[in-house]
């Protein structure tokens, strides 16, 4: 599933959109999250978006050698634990209405 995400994390790279703002995407890559977060349980859909997270921007971004201290990862793991700390709450209430 990891490997899923990180083409769909390449697909969405190539897409150019013409919004002026820098680094923001379709978020195709997380389509692979909201299903392992519905298939598996939340830690597994949590790591997986974390390892995307590092795996796609050392492919299709910058790699330097204070890796870890990158602006780019830094602002992507940002938004990546915005996105699944939002998707949390909508798994659990589809849980409790029955759709899951």
């Amino acid at each position: 599933m990891t490997s899923l995400a990180i083409v769909f994390g390449y697909i969405e790279h190539l897409i150019p959109l013409p919004f002026g703002i820098y680094g923001i995407k379709l978020g195709l890559a997380n389509l692979v999250v909201i299903v392992m977060l519905y298939a598996l349980n939340t830690y597994s859909a949590f790591t997986i978006n974390m390892i995307r997270i590092i795996l796609c921007s050392m492919l299709f971004g910058t790699f330097t050698a204070s890796y870890l201290l990158n602006f780019i990862l830094l602002l992507s793991r940002g938004s990546g634990w915005f996105d699944f700390s939002s998707m949390i709450p909508h798994y659990f209430l589809c849980l409790l209405l029955g759709f899951a």
